[in-house]
C-alpha cells in the first residue's frame, strides 16, 4: 500500500490516501479529511499516524508519505503483525526527533471538558477534539487546544481495527505543533491490555507515550 500526505487541496481541506496495491484490502473510504493544518509534523509521527489511519489494510510493502526511522519502521511492522508487512522508505542517516514534553489529550466527544486540568509549574495538557465532518466544518484553536472536522471518526467505524485508530493517528499530527510528548486518551479505550501494549509500542517507535486519563491524573498533583 502507498500512503500520501497531501496539502492543501482545493476544497480547502488536507487529507491524508490510502492506494492500495496487491495485496492489500481496499478501504470503503480511501481519504481521510481534516480541516486544520499543522506546522510542524515529525517523519516518524507522520509514519505512524497514518498506520493507524489505514495499517489494517496493508499486506506487503507499505510506502509512508516520507522516510521514517528503522526504529519507527520496525515498531509499525510489527503493529501490524499477523500481516507481513515491509516498510519500503526507511531513513538510516539520523534526524530530528520531536522534543516536546507537554501532554495531548484525544477528546472524541464534542460535548466534553479536559479531564485532566491544566496546573500551574506543570507541563501544559493540551486538546484535539474530533469533530464529525457530516456536521461541521472548519476548526476553531483555543487555549485549550484544537477542535477540528475529520471524517476520520466516519473511517474508523467502517474498519475492521479498533474505531478509534484513525482519531488517534490524527490527533498525532498536531503532537509536535503542540510540543506534546504524552497522549492522552479516555480509559474506555484502552480496557483491553493486549490492545492497550502494541498501540504503546507503536508510539514508543516515535518517542511518544501512552497513558489513560486516570493514569495522568493520579501524576498530575498541585503542589
Amino acid at each position: 500500500m502507498k500512503i500520501t500526505w497531501n496539502g492543501r487541496e482545493v476544497t480547502g481541506r488536507f487529507s491524508v490516501t490510502a492506494i492500495p496495491e496487491s495485496y492489500d484490502g481496499v478501504p470503503a473510504i480511501d481519504k481521510i479529511y481534516f480541516d486544520r493544518d499543522m506546522p510542524i509534523i515529525n517523519n516518524d509521527v507522520l509514519g505512524v499516524a497514518v498506520t493507524l489511519m489505514f495499517g489494517s489494510l496493508c499486506e506487503g510493502g507499505l510506502t509512508l508519505p516520507r522516510e521514517v526511522s528503522p526504529e519507527a519502521a520496525h515498531s509499525i511492522e510489527d503493529f501490524l503483525k499477523p500481516a507481513k508487512v515491509r516498510v519500503t522508505n526507511v531513513q538510516y542517516d539520523p534526524f530530528a526527533i520531536s522534543n516536546g514534553a507537554g501532554f495531548l489529550y484525544l477528546d472524541l466527544d464534542e460535548n466534553s471538558k479536559l479531564p485532566v486540568p491544566n496546573i500551574v509549574g506543570q507541563h501544559r495538557v493540551t486538546h484535539v477534539t474530533i469533530l464529525d465532518s457530516a456536521k461541521y466544518s472548519g476548526a476553531i484553536t483555543s487555549m485549550e487546544g484544537v477542535a477540528l472536522a475529520t471524517n476520520a471518526s466516519i473511517v474508523g467505524k467502517m474498519s475492521s481495527s479498533a474505531d478509534f485508530y484513525p482519531a488517534l493517528g490524527l490527533s498525532l499530527l498536531f503532537a509536535e505543533s503542540l510540543r506534546a510528548r504524552t497522549i492522552i486518551i479516555d480509559d474506555e479505550y484502552l480496557q483491553d491490555e493486549t490492545l492497550r501494549r502494541k498501540l504503546s509500542s507503536l508510539l514508543s517507535g516515535c518517542k511518544l507515550v501512552l497513558r489513560t486519563v486516570s493514569e495522568v491524573s493520579g501524576m498530575r498533583v498541585a503542589d
